[in-house]
């Protein structure tokens, strides 16, 4: 049926109800045309037509007649199992009747009273889609009165709750899951301590069945709970009843169990308050785990780790397979070790340069002058330093190198010996003041050049390359530039050098990145990569000037190196377990005979052997990280715990700085925690070698946009601009004169490949002669708990 012109005037909403309503036979029903309409139903209709939230009209105190607007139709259910559009004009009754003895009382006691009714997420199961669906709904009944304020219908304004209702339930399923897969022991009370959960992590950790749980309270006396120092815990004193009387939580609470029979067990625990949404005190949930084998190997760690750092400072000293300069003197300035490379830049044989001193090994009387007087600096500092000097290498000609000079310190802390580091930095320097010559020099030397050289624009595109970059691809120049070195490079290789390309691009730093690319002949090549950022004579960012050496054989040796290494350490391992099973044995034997003097002897013997065989182990993951073999063992863990354990094993040792840690709120994160303690102390050690005595270091962790961000802040001497991009780099050593400490310079290294390998950044902020910020990022976890 067409839409008279009265319809049209009395409806004015647009849409497919609007339509519909204008449309319909109303005179088969008891309301008539739409013209007769009384005047609240009209206004009504128009009401919820022009509404864009779901509305329903029920008109007529028997008939219950239905209305509805294009909003709520979409409620109905799919276009082929729908109430729509058989809803329109149908009786109320009809329409609902899987559902009808549910809101049929809630529609009379409105009509009857006049009084709206509101309802929140109520469970009412309709027939759409083809079955009877569970649907929750919020929404209220609300009268429409005729002029005499009579009720005569029904407003429905609704809206459907079933996804947020089946999504809360969801969340209660997951969260129950997570506590029951969590690596620390969960408990969770009522308000009178009543335990009403437990995780299968606790029954574990106390060693009880689980249905024992129920018959106890948090507090109660069959836990045998003690402090530290032996005394009985009373029931108020339990964390969770701590939390639950003072509304706060409890962080870090340690304490015992000493039940008959058994020996002591050490917990910490975390608790927390439960609350309802008007914020009354419900319960609390407690959080512990063992930290008995922690507690027993605290004193023997701290009494160790300064010898283990000594013996690995002496050891790494006199290690030799390297490409850099190694060197040791005696306090006579005299050579009581050179390895091969220097011995080859002298060309010398060991027997006629070791035992010698400078001047008898070729240096002139300035430069022989000039590390005297810094050997001397060293001995009486007993601090690291650091220098730049050029002079003749015997084939290469005249070099530039960046050396560290550090002490050797005895047992009593004397300095015995001076230990040196030389690399080779010729390349470097000579790459950085080919970047500031003019466009037309730097085009003359790039084309004539070995070294493979390329300049991208500010987007990114490559809008350069020299010959060499032919030369080893067989590639012209002009395909180059259409992007083609990128989908030449190995297709294992593409994904990791574009993202640190695009990342660098982002924030228009330097960039390094080692690639394979095939040569001419088709076959791959290891190759190094370096890119500077080009600026205009303004300041503003133009683009990149990269680098680009073969570095096939270097990645070849390196990887016999890492062998060799790997092998040695393996081969070592043998020999010293049966020399530490033999030495503990003679210990046995002097105890039992009552030989105190050489037990004791015996005893250091086992600790040292014990330092030897740790060292060897940290070659052997050195080796295994090169090969790409390293284990990361993740599991939850609260970095606030983490953070105070690393703080009880620290502090007691700084006795010449003041090491402050701020407080950690409860952080969880998938890690390997022994890793991620490894990264906290190698920062917290190269802080302490590198800032003077007396100087605070201010270590912190902080949530920021779900990532855990850790902190240490220190006074020392700062690092120049242009060494902190490759400060993480394997093998880099900041130049320049600072005071610094020997070594291969892989710590830093070794850190940034934990914290990637756990998804996370680390980076530092720093002024020259301000001291650094060292800082790494975590990503935590969505359910902590």
């Amino acid at each position: 049926m067409r839409p008279n012109m009265q319809s049209t005037t009395v409806i004015y909403a647009r849409g497919e109800m609007a339509d519909r309503i204008r449309s319909f036979n109303w005179s088969g029903t008891f309301l008539g045309p739409i013209e007769a309409w009384p005047a609240p139903l009209l206004a009504t209709v128009n009401l919820v037509l022009d509404s864009g939230f779901p509305m329903f009209i029920w008109w007529g105190r028997e008939e219950k007649i239905q209305f509805y607007n294009d909003a709520y139709r979409h409620i109905l259910g799919s276009p082929e199992n729908s109430k729509h559009p058989l809803a329109l004009g149908q009786r109320g009754e009809e329409c609902w009747k899987e559902v009808w003895p549910v809101i049929n009382p809630l529609i009379e006691r409105v009509l009857q009273t006049g009084d709206a009714v509101f309802l929140e997420d109520q469970l009412i199961p309709i027939y759409r889609n083809g079955r009877l669906e569970d649907v929750y709904w919020t929404f209220s009944y609300n009268p429409i009165r005729e002029k005499n304020g009579t009720p005569e219908g029904i407003l429905a304004v609704c809206t459907e709750t079933t996804k947020a209702k089946q999504l809360l339930q969801e969340n209660e399923q997951q969260l129950q899951r997570v506590m029951d897969h969590m690596a620390e022991g969960v408990g969770i009370t009522d308000r009178e301590g009543r335990i009403i959960y437990s995780n299968p992590m606790a029954h574990q950790i106390l060693d009880t069945a689980s249905e024992r749980f129920p018959e106890r309270k948090s507090n109660s006396a069959e836990w045998y709970n003690t402090h530290l120092d032996g005394r009985p815990m009373a029931d108020e004193e339990h964390p969770t009843m701590v939390a639950m009387a003072t509304g706060k939580p409890v962080f870090n609470y340690e304490f015992a169990i000493e039940r008959p029979g058994t020996s002591r067990m050490y917990l910490t625990m975390n608790a927390a308050p439960i609350t309802d949404t008007n914020g009354n005190i419900t319960g609390s949930v407690g959080m512990f785990i063992d930290i008995t084998e922690r507690k027993q190997t605290e004193e023997a760690l701290k009494s160790a780790k300064e010898a283990l750092e000594q013996q690995k400072r002496l050891y790494e000293a006199i290690t030799s397979g390297t490409p850099d300069l190694m060197y040791v003197f005696d306090l006579n300035y005299k050579f009581s070790y050179a390895n091969k490379a220097l011995l080859d830049m002298w060309g010398k044989t060991w027997e006629s340069a070791v035992g010698k001193g400078l001047r008898e090994n070729g240096y002139e009387e300035w430069h022989a002058q000039m590390h005297e007087r810094e050997i001397d600096q060293v001995v009486a500092t007993k601090q690291a330093l650091r220098g730049e000097v050029s002079f003749p290498h015997a084939n290469l000609g005249k070099r530039v190198y960046d050396y560290i000079l550090a002490p050797v310190l005895d047992e009593n802390s004397e300095v015995v010996a001076v230990a040196g580091t030389t690399r080779d930095i010729t390349e470097i320097k000579n790459a950085e003041a080919a970047i500031m010559e003019s466009e037309e020099r730097f085009r003359m030397m790039a084309e004539g050049a070995d070294v493979m050289i390329a300049v991208g624009d500010e987007a990114g595109r490559a809008i350069y390359f020299n010959q060499a970059w032919s030369k080893l691809t067989g590639i012209t120049g002009d395909e180059l530039l259409k992007f083609g070195w990128v989908d030449l490079m190995h297709p294992d290789d593409k994904e990791r050098v574009l993202a640190i390309f695009s990342a660098a691009l982002k924030e228009q730093k330097s960039w390094e990145w080692e690639f394979r690319m095939p040569d001419a002949k088709g076959e791959y090549r290891w190759l190094l990569s370096r890119g500077l950022p080009r600026l205009r004579s303004d300041g503003s960012f133009a683009g990149y000037i990269s680098s680009t050496i073969d570095i096939h054989d270097l990645k070849e040796n390196e990887q016999r190196k890492n062998d060799f290494i790997s092998m040695v350490s393996h081969e070592l391992k043998t020999p010293l377990t049966s020399t530490i099973s033999y030495v503990q044995v003679a210990q046995r034997k002097v105890v039992a005979a009552g030989d105190t003097l050489t037990a004791g002897m015996l005893q250091r013997a086992v600790r040292q052997l014990g330092k030897m065989t740790t060292l060897i182990n940290g070659f052997l993951n050195v080796s295994r990280l090169e090969a790409g073999k390293i284990h990361i063992d993740k599991k939850k863990v609260d970095l606030a715990v983490l953070v105070k354990e690393v703080e009880e094993s620290i502090v007691p040792e700084a006795s010449f700085h003041h090491i402050i840690f701020a407080p950690v709120e409860e952080t969880w994160v998938n890690i390997d925690k022994d890793k991620i303690e490894q990264v906290i102390n190698n920062l917290i050690s190269n802080a302490t070698k590198y800032s003077p005595p007396g100087t605070t270091i201010n270590i912190a962790c902080v949530t920021r946009e779900e990532h855990a961000f850790f902190s240490l802040k220190d006074e020392g001497m700062g690092i120049r601009p242009e060494d902190q991009e490759k400060l993480f780099s394997r093998f880099y050593r900041v130049a320049g004169n600072e005071k610094a400490i020997p070594g291969f310079g892989i710590g830093l290294y070794i850190c940034k490949e934990i914290i990637e390998r756990h998804e996370g950044k680390i980076g530092v902020e720093s002024d020259e002669g301000k001291g650094s910020t060292f800082w790494f990022t975590l990503p935590v976890c969505q359910n902590s708990k």
